[in-house]
């Protein structure tokens, strides 16, 4: 079984998230894209919101393609696939047509995400055991880091700062979309690690799990 970082809340924290934040709108085009290992191994489909006209998009059948995210526009897809030997980001067309390898780098590259402008991708590489969140711009130029230490990356509603964990002390921190400085969100303590962060439609807040052990739970700061 491939396990990933998480891209998004797990669904009892969506469902508790939904009670104290404003719900994000729909997806586009009222389509839900995700990934599934029911072919020949991992590929990246999507299908309606009632669950039906269902298709594959990535059609890669040897190669494992996880991590899928729709741009803001609904107009393509950015992924993470293993058909150049190593794990490295590509972007489709929402229909699957024009795929494109996007990043060509000896570590793993891993959970992209577009920008709220679609101008931009954040994205987490692994290089041996550190981490640390890049960003680029949406055609694969101009890579450069925003902060080490650091993974499970979120936009801010505005684009102008990504929310991460550090991988040092499992704290929540913010940074500007071209790095600098950055500033620790809330507090963790002695409860456990932060994963999974996401930003409030709003922006005026900022919702994360602990985990402790086996154990997550909900938080709000």
């Amino acid at each position: 079984m491939r396990i990933a970082p998480c891209s998004a809340l797990p669904l009892a924290a969506v469902l508790a998230l939904s009670v104290a934040l404003p719900l994000r709108a729909a997806l586009p085009k009222g389509r839900i894209v995700f990934r599934s290992e029911r072919g020949d191994g991992y590929e990246i489909y999507s299908m309606d919101s009632a669950g039906s006209d269902l298709r594959n998009l990535s059609n890669s059948r040897s190669a494992l393609d996880d991590m899928p995210d729709w741009s803001p526009d609904g107009k393509r897809v950015v992924f993470v696939s293993t058909r150049d030997s190593n794990d490295e980001i590509y972007v489709m067309d929402a229909d699957g047509a024009d795929q494109r390898r996007l990043t060509s780098h000896p570590g793993i590259d891993w959970l992209p995400k577009w920008s709220p402008d679609g101008r931009q991708i954040a994205f987490m590489r692994y290089e041996g055991h550190s981490a640390a969140v890049f960003v680029m711009d949406a055609d694969g130029a101009r890579v450069h880091k925003v902060a080490d230490a650091a993974e499970s990356p979120d936009w801010s509603p505005d684009g102008s700062e990504l929310l991460y964990v550090s991988t040092q002390d499992g704290r929540l921190y913010r940074v500007g979309r071209e790095g600098g400085a950055a500033r620790a969100v809330g507090a963790v303590g002695s409860r456990g690690r932060a994963t999974c962060p996401a930003w409030a439609p709003d922006g005026s807040r900022v919702a994360f799990a602990v985990r402790d052990g086996e154990h997550s739970e909900l938080f709000v700061t």
